[in-house]
Protein backbone atom coordinates (compact mmCIF):
# COMPACT_ATOMS: atom_id res chain seq x y z
CA UNK A 1 0.00 0.00 0.00
CA UNK A 2 1.13 3.56 -0.70
CA UNK A 3 2.55 5.66 1.72
CA UNK A 4 3.31 9.11 1.82
CA UNK A 5 5.01 11.23 5.24
CA UNK A 6 1.32 13.69 5.01
CA UNK A 7 -1.14 12.77 7.27
CA UNK A 8 -4.35 11.20 6.42
CA UNK A 9 -7.61 13.15 7.25
CA UNK A 10 -10.51 10.96 8.99
CA UNK A 11 -13.88 12.50 9.63
CA UNK A 12 -16.12 10.36 11.75
CA UNK A 13 -13.05 8.23 13.43
CA UNK A 14 -14.77 7.80 16.70
CA UNK A 15 -18.06 6.13 14.91
CA UNK A 16 -18.12 1.84 14.29
CA UNK A 17 -16.06 2.24 10.70
CA UNK A 18 -13.73 4.95 12.05
CA UNK A 19 -12.40 3.34 15.07
CA UNK A 20 -10.97 0.37 12.80
CA UNK A 21 -10.24 2.21 10.44
CA UNK A 22 -7.52 4.61 12.43
CA UNK A 23 -6.48 1.71 14.11
CA UNK A 24 -5.67 0.16 10.22
CA UNK A 25 -4.16 2.97 9.51
CA UNK A 26 -1.76 3.44 12.59
CA UNK A 27 -0.97 -0.02 12.38
CA UNK A 28 0.48 0.28 8.12
CA UNK A 29 2.47 3.02 9.52
CA UNK A 30 0.46 6.44 8.66
CA UNK A 31 0.01 9.71 10.82
CA UNK A 32 -3.30 10.72 10.92
CA UNK A 33 -5.50 13.42 11.93
CA UNK A 34 -8.81 12.58 13.42
CA UNK A 35 -11.69 15.44 14.64
CA UNK A 36 -13.57 15.08 17.71
CA UNK A 37 -15.75 17.02 19.65
CA UNK A 38 -14.32 15.72 22.91
CA UNK A 39 -10.77 14.80 22.26
CA UNK A 40 -9.81 13.52 25.59
CA UNK A 41 -12.56 10.82 24.83
CA UNK A 42 -11.66 9.80 21.53
CA UNK A 43 -11.09 5.90 21.24
CA UNK A 44 -7.03 5.83 20.16
CA UNK A 45 -4.19 7.15 21.36
CA UNK A 46 -0.61 7.41 19.29
CA UNK A 47 2.53 9.79 18.45
CA UNK A 48 1.19 9.60 15.36
CA UNK A 49 -2.10 10.39 16.15
CA UNK A 50 -3.42 13.97 16.46
CA UNK A 51 -6.90 14.49 17.31
CA UNK A 52 -8.48 18.16 16.40
CA UNK A 53 -11.63 19.41 18.42
CA UNK A 54 -14.45 20.84 16.38
CA UNK A 55 -17.46 19.58 14.53
CA UNK A 56 -17.08 18.41 10.68
CA UNK A 57 -20.01 21.60 9.93
CA UNK A 58 -17.30 23.90 11.26
CA UNK A 59 -15.31 25.04 8.96
CA UNK A 60 -12.39 26.50 11.05
CA UNK A 61 -12.17 23.38 12.31
CA UNK A 62 -12.34 21.41 9.63
CA UNK A 63 -9.59 23.49 7.59
CA UNK A 64 -7.32 22.80 10.73
CA UNK A 65 -8.09 19.04 10.61
CA UNK A 66 -6.49 18.84 6.71
CA UNK A 67 -3.61 20.60 7.50
CA UNK A 68 -0.72 19.04 5.85
CA UNK A 69 -2.36 16.15 4.57
CA UNK A 70 -2.96 14.64 1.20
CA UNK A 71 -6.64 12.70 1.12
CA UNK A 72 -9.32 12.28 3.51
CA UNK A 73 -11.17 9.45 4.25
CA UNK A 74 -15.20 10.34 5.71
CA UNK A 75 -16.96 7.72 7.66
CA UNK A 76 -19.29 10.37 9.42
CA UNK A 77 -22.62 9.69 10.71
CA UNK A 78 -25.46 10.92 11.84
CA UNK A 79 -25.91 10.87 16.05
CA UNK A 80 -29.72 9.79 17.25
CA UNK A 81 -31.72 12.92 18.38
CA UNK A 82 -29.32 15.13 16.27
CA UNK A 83 -30.87 17.03 13.19
CA UNK A 84 -29.67 16.23 10.20
CA UNK A 85 -25.86 17.67 8.83
CA UNK A 86 -24.49 15.94 6.19
CA UNK A 87 -25.07 17.94 3.46
CA UNK A 88 -23.69 20.73 5.42
CA UNK A 89 -20.82 18.76 6.45
CA UNK A 90 -19.88 17.82 2.61
CA UNK A 91 -20.39 21.22 1.74
CA UNK A 92 -17.92 22.51 5.08
CA UNK A 93 -15.36 19.50 3.39
CA UNK A 94 -15.46 20.60 -0.10
CA UNK A 95 -14.61 24.02 0.57
CA UNK A 96 -11.57 22.59 2.88
CA UNK A 97 -10.36 20.80 0.52
CA UNK A 98 -10.46 23.64 -2.25
CA UNK A 99 -8.62 26.32 0.14
CA UNK A 100 -5.98 22.93 1.30
CA UNK A 101 -5.74 22.04 -2.40
CA UNK A 102 -6.64 18.40 -1.33
CA UNK A 103 -8.02 16.28 -4.02
CA UNK A 104 -8.33 12.64 -2.67
CA UNK A 105 -11.10 12.06 -0.70
CA UNK A 106 -12.96 8.82 0.00
CA UNK A 107 -16.44 8.51 1.38
CA UNK A 108 -18.19 6.26 2.68
CA UNK A 109 -22.13 6.25 2.12
CA UNK A 110 -24.90 3.25 2.33
CA UNK A 111 -26.75 1.24 -0.49
CA UNK A 112 -29.62 3.84 -0.17
CA UNK A 113 -27.15 6.60 -1.92
CA UNK A 114 -27.92 6.90 -5.47
CA UNK A 115 -25.41 7.78 -8.43
CA UNK A 116 -25.96 8.80 -11.89
CA UNK A 117 -24.72 6.01 -13.32
CA UNK A 118 -26.62 3.59 -11.57
CA UNK A 119 -29.11 1.09 -12.94
CA UNK A 120 -30.75 -0.93 -10.00
CA UNK A 121 -32.42 -4.04 -10.35
CA UNK A 122 -35.63 -4.04 -8.30
CA UNK A 123 -34.28 -5.93 -4.99
CA UNK A 124 -31.77 -2.90 -4.76
CA UNK A 125 -34.78 -0.47 -6.09
CA UNK A 126 -36.83 -1.66 -3.21
CA UNK A 127 -34.54 -1.42 -0.39
CA UNK A 128 -33.73 1.81 -1.16
CA UNK A 129 -37.27 2.93 -1.04
CA UNK A 130 -37.87 1.09 2.01
CA UNK A 131 -34.93 2.97 3.61
CA UNK A 132 -35.86 6.38 2.18
CA UNK A 133 -39.73 5.44 3.57
CA UNK A 134 -38.26 4.56 7.32
CA UNK A 135 -35.44 7.32 7.57
CA UNK A 136 -36.59 9.60 5.14
CA UNK A 137 -34.80 13.35 6.44
CA UNK A 138 -31.35 11.74 7.02
CA UNK A 139 -31.26 10.00 3.73
CA UNK A 140 -32.63 12.71 1.59
CA UNK A 141 -29.76 15.20 3.84
CA UNK A 142 -27.05 12.07 3.04
CA UNK A 143 -27.87 12.07 -0.48
CA UNK A 144 -27.76 15.62 -0.82
CA UNK A 145 -24.40 15.68 0.50
CA UNK A 146 -23.15 13.01 -1.69
CA UNK A 147 -24.14 14.82 -4.68
CA UNK A 148 -22.14 17.82 -3.53
CA UNK A 149 -18.77 15.54 -3.60
CA UNK A 150 -20.09 14.07 -6.78
CA UNK A 151 -20.14 17.80 -8.32
CA UNK A 152 -17.14 18.74 -7.38
CA UNK A 153 -13.57 18.62 -8.98
CA UNK A 154 -12.11 16.28 -6.34
CA UNK A 155 -10.60 12.86 -6.81
CA UNK A 156 -13.63 11.49 -5.40
CA UNK A 157 -14.57 7.96 -4.53
CA UNK A 158 -18.02 6.84 -2.63
CA UNK A 159 -17.60 3.67 -1.18
CA UNK A 160 -20.89 2.12 -1.17
CA UNK A 161 -21.47 -0.38 2.06
CA UNK A 162 -24.39 -2.71 2.95
CA UNK A 163 -25.05 -3.28 6.86
CA UNK A 164 -21.89 -3.40 8.77
CA UNK A 165 -21.17 -5.64 11.72
CA UNK A 166 -18.48 -5.53 14.56
CA UNK A 167 -16.65 -8.73 15.02
CA UNK A 168 -13.46 -10.62 13.30
CA UNK A 169 -12.13 -9.92 9.76
CA UNK A 170 -13.84 -12.50 7.53
CA UNK A 171 -11.44 -11.20 4.67
CA UNK A 172 -10.82 -8.74 1.68
CA UNK A 173 -14.11 -6.89 0.44
CA UNK A 174 -14.30 -6.10 -3.46
CA UNK A 175 -16.10 -3.74 -5.62
CA UNK A 176 -19.05 -4.97 -7.53
CA UNK A 177 -21.49 -2.77 -9.80
CA UNK A 178 -24.63 -4.35 -7.94
CA UNK A 179 -25.71 -3.81 -4.32
CA UNK A 180 -25.68 -6.78 -2.06
CA UNK A 181 -28.42 -6.00 0.18
CA UNK A 182 -28.80 -7.91 3.31
CA UNK A 183 -25.31 -9.09 3.36
CA UNK A 184 -23.23 -7.78 6.22
CA UNK A 185 -19.72 -6.63 6.16
CA UNK A 186 -17.16 -5.99 9.00
CA UNK A 187 -16.43 -3.15 10.26
CA UNK A 188 -12.29 -4.03 10.24
CA UNK A 189 -12.54 -5.55 6.36
CA UNK A 190 -14.45 -2.27 5.57
CA UNK A 191 -11.88 -0.05 7.60
CA UNK A 192 -8.99 -1.64 5.10
CA UNK A 193 -10.74 -1.28 1.79
CA UNK A 194 -11.22 2.61 2.17
CA UNK A 195 -7.63 2.97 3.33
CA UNK A 196 -6.52 1.34 0.30
CA UNK A 197 -8.79 2.79 -1.86
CA UNK A 198 -7.49 5.88 -0.07
CA UNK A 199 -3.97 4.88 -1.89
CA UNK A 200 -5.31 4.11 -5.07
CA UNK A 201 -6.94 5.63 -8.36
CA UNK A 202 -8.36 2.81 -9.85
CA UNK A 203 -11.78 4.06 -8.79
CA UNK A 204 -11.66 7.57 -9.22
CA UNK A 205 -14.65 9.67 -9.68
CA UNK A 206 -16.99 6.27 -9.27
CA UNK A 207 -19.45 4.85 -7.04
CA UNK A 208 -18.31 1.44 -5.99
CA UNK A 209 -20.66 -1.10 -3.88
CA UNK A 210 -18.85 -3.32 -1.59
CA UNK A 211 -18.95 -7.11 -0.68
CA UNK A 212 -17.40 -10.11 0.08
CA UNK A 213 -16.53 -12.84 -3.13
CA UNK A 214 -19.07 -15.92 -3.22
CA UNK A 215 -16.38 -18.03 -1.03
CA UNK A 216 -16.36 -16.07 2.34
CA UNK A 217 -18.68 -17.70 4.58
CA UNK A 218 -22.07 -15.23 5.64
CA UNK A 219 -21.22 -12.57 8.13
CA UNK A 220 -24.38 -13.01 9.29
CA UNK A 221 -28.43 -11.69 9.02
CA UNK A 222 -28.77 -8.32 8.46
CA UNK A 223 -29.79 -6.66 11.99
CA UNK A 224 -33.65 -6.39 12.41
CA UNK A 225 -34.87 -2.64 11.46
CA UNK A 226 -36.93 -1.19 14.47
CA UNK A 227 -39.72 0.82 13.95
CA UNK A 228 -38.38 3.77 16.49
CA UNK A 229 -36.81 5.79 12.76
CA UNK A 230 -33.71 6.36 14.30
CA UNK A 231 -31.64 8.08 12.13
CA UNK A 232 -29.10 5.89 10.58
CA UNK A 233 -25.29 6.61 10.40
CA UNK A 234 -22.42 6.29 7.13
CA UNK A 235 -23.30 3.22 6.79
CA UNK A 236 -27.04 3.27 6.51
CA UNK A 237 -27.44 1.93 10.09
CA UNK A 238 -29.54 3.07 12.92
CA UNK A 239 -27.21 5.11 15.44
CA UNK A 240 -25.97 3.77 18.16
Amino acid sequence: MERTTNPIAILGGSGRTGRPLVRAALASGHTVRALARRPEEFPASDKRLVVVRGDAREAPAVLELLEGCDRVIVTLGTRKGERPGYEEAMRVLVDAMHARRIVRCIVLVGLAVHAPTDRPDARAALTRVFMRLLWRAPMEDKQRGADLVMASDLDWTLVRSPFIQVGPSLGPLHSSHAPTPGRPVRAADLAVFLLETAARHDYSRTAPFVCYSPGVRDAGSAPRLSSSRTAPNASGLPSR
